[in-house]
């Protein structure tokens, strides 16, 4: 997804009044409601969502020639929110990265959808994961072999 004329534009102003908020959405078919963390000051609403207030960091993707890029992720969780809706989840949820202006939270400046949530660790007050893509890389070429049985005609 490229950048608005709006972000391209507040990008390259020294000052501006507006703010970017990041919106994390963690989605899994075994939850009742996707959990959503934003790290605003406070719980904030982006197209009729409701995001909670909760610090997090998302570290960028390491380039290596032979694997998918992977980021890792830390969130604060010190109400216990978070672990409580991951830890039960036999398979790895989905996350979608987006961001928005405070003063425009109806357009989404910027979009990352459909990591996977792999590699959860937890303690008091973070949970710790690793976001990455399918990884195609080490995928075989062909889904089949051909061979004579299958495929006759095919093979003399």
């Amino acid at each position: 997804m490229p950048l608005s004329d709006r972000m391209k534009e507040l990008m390259l102003q020294q000052h501006s009044d507006l703010c970017l908020v990041k919106l994390i959405t963690i989605e899994h078919p075994d939850l009742e409601e996707p959990i959503r963390v934003c790290d605003y000051d406070s719980d904030f609403e982006a197209e009729s969502r409701n995001f909670i207030s909760m610090q997090f960091k998302v570290s960028l993707a390491d380039e290596k020639d032979d694997e998918s890029p992977k980021m890792q992720i830390e969130i604060s969780n010190v109400t216990g929110e978070v672990l409580e809706h991951l830890r039960p989840l036999t398979t790895r949820p989905t996350v979608t990265l987006e961001v928005v202006y405070d003063k425009f939270p109806d357009d989404i400046e910027l979009t990352c959808p459909e990591f996977e949530l792999s590699d959860v660790t937890w303690d008091a007050i973070t949970v710790s994961g690793v976001l990455s893509v399918e990884d195609f890389i080490n995928e075989p070429f062909c889904y089949k072999t051909f061979n004579k049985t299958e495929y006759p005609g095919i093979v003399p």
